[in-house]
């Protein structure tokens, strides 16, 4: 940022946001909501991305990363995002086996199918998971399905379909995205 400061976490970028004049939806919600939202969205990932190096993918996991482009492209970056593949591949290989070391199927579609469930519920009655407009939850979770739809995680897509108020939501932001509408 301008004051020097560098921050990482998206949930502190979206406060930072909000505070520059952003509506994110931050306060809509309280400490403890959006800490129980952090930690569902981490539930979430854990559920879905240890599959995405799973035999029979390994090949489209290090393709699809080496072919991500920055813009401007530099040597560094280059070399930035071939250690990022090989990290994230590691962290996958060892949490994957970690859970198959306590005698657990390290990727398990029913526990992705149950975390999804999760989300489903909070839009049950509301439009937005941040109440009558989009924010950092909506985002942030779009994020994840677009992730899990990215091609090494495709078979969780009837998953996500079989939710029907998050199928509503993704529906409406997919609108959104399409009109340009912030």
């Amino acid at each position: 940022l301008a004051d020097g400061t560098c921050h990482a976490d998206s949930f502190r970028m979206y406060a930072l946001l909000e505070e520059g004049g952003y509506p994110m939806g931050w306060q809509e919600l309280g400490p403890s909501q959006r800490g129980e939202a952090q930690y569902e969205l981490e539930r979430l990932f854990f559920a879905y991305a240890l599959g995405r190096c799973m035999p029979g993918k390994r090949g489209r996991f290090m393709k699809a990363w080496s072919q991500m482009q920055e813009e401007p492209v530099t040597a560094l970056g280059v070399v930035w995002r071939a250690l990022l593949a090989s990290y994230f591949w590691v962290l996958i290989h060892v949490g994957r086996g970690a859970l198959r070391g306590a005698g657990r199927d390290p990727y398990d579609l029913g526990l992705v199918e149950h975390r999804l469930t999760y989300w489903d519920a909070r839009l049950a009655n509301q439009p937005w998971l941040t109440g009558e407009r989009p924010g950092f939850l909506d985002f942030a979770l779009w994020g994840h399905v677009q992730c899990m739809a990215s091609g090494l995680t495709d078979e969780v897509l009837p998953l996500i379909q079989r939710q029907p108020h998050l199928m509503r939501w993704l529906g409406a932001l997919t609108a959104m995205h399409e009109a340009g509408s912030p």
